[in-house]
């Protein structure tokens, strides 16, 4: 019979984990099980509206054996999340995995087969079952909203989050509603915002003082350049550390060995941070000073709560004049009637109440001991006291570790730190649970995609889905011991806490350092990582999904599989 597949999602790493899977095993039998109605994820038609655009331009988002379809002439315009998600149905037909997809199907658990080698997978409300020998999970981390417990017993406002908002947008931006308040800062936030003053909308937009704050807000330029270009070369790599790689830039710039190396380094990130704040006009105006970063000091290199482009510009313009957006820092105390009262005293009117507050990262197909033993976040009250005190043991090593060889990362800037609800991710190469690689038989039936923040999501995912099949194929041996990769986990989670701050601690960053960790990836199943013409296109140029394309078939020939097989089925 052949090998049973489920993948968990139909956003853009579980299409592009089908495909490979499927081109590589052509005869095993894949399920992809999607809670919604589309394809997408992320971009699925319920959730994207048509103002609503991607934070990166054309030919930085798509995948690499297939380019999106540019309007017009401008290559550097922002690709239009209608786009993505039309973009996204063509690539599953085309290779196959369409006609693989169970729409409108949820999964309620997930639990380990009674034979311990197979995955037992409940859909629903617990009426059907499925299992397979092979799961991947590709939920992605913005599939279950986060919603804030404000009391609203008597509130005639509309409340909804902005995963909802492709839903209610019709309602939102008719006659109808004239007041909207947005809680909440981050690119979700932002393009609701602008889709609503487009409208005629008055919006009250709430964040709260707390936390990370503000995420820094880039218009997408810098000199009059692609600034998402940037962050994607080489030589802006080695202006950040990373896990991966121990030559003279790192000794130079990062070890704390070289005097001069390290102070011409911080001299860069300190004009980097003035650049980014003059970019945002943050002193232009009362409104946009209230949304000025927590982090002032180097706060470029820190990133302690994320970045978001401005793919809409203009909206700049929108805030400073604040007649039709009020920016407010505080906290939501209560909904009720039309009027939403705040934490100093004061409340407005709103028709419509938006919550751009974020998702939960946690798992709840699994059981919270289940989770825990895994590595997957469970809220931290529910994770059993011996696998705490264990990862308390293993991360306070690494968390010297990590300062001994990054010696800036000791002294972070002051910040207030965010109290978490939930354990953090702690999968070996953030895609393999840990417990199966205890045994003396490697158990290859399990890995998760799509669980890091990351800078350049489509070339990231595109070679975790690949590493992953490779892994589950039986093609990649770890040639290290158990304990030997518990310490790599340890160590990734601490680096990403020391590294990204607060961000660093809600979720597995790997923003500055993703081409290391494609490349660390890519030389494991054996493919050139190295992807440029020559040595100076490699170190100057950045990288585009598009350099891989053609890494499957590399794989499969340097693995020796046949090409003789037809891996697309057709309709």
């Amino acid at each position: 019979m052949p090998m049973k597949v489920i993948i968990i999602g139909a956003g853009w790493s579980g299409l592009v984990a089908a495909k490979i899977y499927l081109q590589v095993e052509p005869h095993i039998d894949l399920t992809i099980l999607e809670s919604e109605e589309t394809i997408g994820g992320t971009w699925s038609r319920a959730r994207i509206y048509p103002s609503l655009l991607a934070q990166q331009r054309y030919r930085r988002y798509e995948y690499a054996d297939r380019n999106i379809e540019i309007e017009g002439e401008n290559r550097n315009a922002y690709v239009p999340a209608l786009k993505i998600h039309a973009y996204m149905n063509e690539y599953a037909e085309e290779f196959g995995v369409k006609q693989r997809i169970r729409f409108s199907t949820s999964v309620s658990r997930v639990v380990r087969n009674e034979d311990r080698k197979r995955w037992d997978v409940w859909i629903g409300d617990g009426s059907e079952l499925m299992t397979c020998d092979r799961l991947i999970v590709a939920t992605g981390l913005t599939s279950k909203p986060v919603i804030p417990n404000v009391p609203s017993q008597k509130s005639t406002s509309k409340v909804f989050h902005t995963k909802e908002l492709g839903t209610h947008h019709d309602h939102v931006t008719s006659p109808a509603v004239k007041n909207v308040t947005v809680y909440g800062a981050g690119k979700s936030a932002i393009d609701a915002i602008y889709s609503l003053v487009t409208n005629g909308k008055h919006v009250n937009w709430i964040v709260r003082k707390g936390g990370g704050g503000v995420p820094l807000l880039l218009t997408g330029t810098a000199d009059e350049k692609a600034s998402d270009d940037f962050p994607t070369s080489r030589l802006s790599s080695i202006l950040h550390p990373n896990l991966y790689t121990d030559d003279w830039w790192h000794w130079a710039l990062h070890s704390g060995k070289n005097f001069l190396g390290q102070w011409l380094h911080w001299k860069y990130w300190e004009r980097a941070t003035n650049s980014m704040q003059s970019n945002g006009e943050y002193a232009k105006s009362e409104n946009m000073a209230k949304l000025a970063p927590n982090i002032v000091d180097h706060g470029a290199y820190w990133l302690n709560e994320g970045i978001t482009v401005l793919t809409q510009p203009d909206i700049l313009d929108w805030i400073h004049r604040g007649d039709q957006i009020n920016v407010h820092r505080n906290t939501i105390e209560k909904l009720e009637g039309d009027q939403v009262y705040l934490d100093d005293g004061s409340s407005h009117c709103a028709d419509v109440v938006i919550y751009a507050t974020g998702y939960d990262i946690t798992q709840p197909a699994f059981s919270p001991e289940d989770g825990a033993n895994l590595g997957i976040p469970v809220p931290i009250q529910q994770c059993p006291p011996e696998i705490a005190a264990k990862w308390d043991r293993l991360e306070e090593v690494a968390d010297k570790e990590v300062v001994e060889r990054f010696p800036r990362l000791g002294k972070p800037p002051p910040h207030e730190r965010v109290s978490m609800s939930h354990t953090p991710y702690r999968l070996w190469r953030n895609m393999v649970p840990l417990p199966l690689l205890s045994g003396e038989e490697l158990d290859r039936s399990l890995v998760f995609i799509g669980t890091a923040k990351t800078y350049s999501t489509a070339i990231v995912f595109e070679v975790m889905a690949l590493w992953a099949v490779a892994w589950m194929s039986g093609r990649i041996h770890p040639g290290k011991s158990f304990a030997e990769m518990e310490h790599e986990v340890a160590v990734t989670g601490a680096f990403s806490r020391r590294r990204y701050l607060n961000l660093g601690h809600k979720f597995t960053c790997q923003f500055f350092d993703f081409l290391p960790i494609v490349d660390h990836l890519l030389q494991e199943i054996g493919i050139k990582s190295q992807r440029k013409p020559d040595a100076a296109a490699d170190f100057f140029e950045p990288y585009v999904p598009e350099d891989y394309r053609g890494i499957v078939e590399e794989f499969k020939k340097i693995h020796g599989i046949s090409n003789d097989e037809e891996t697309r089925e057709k309709g």
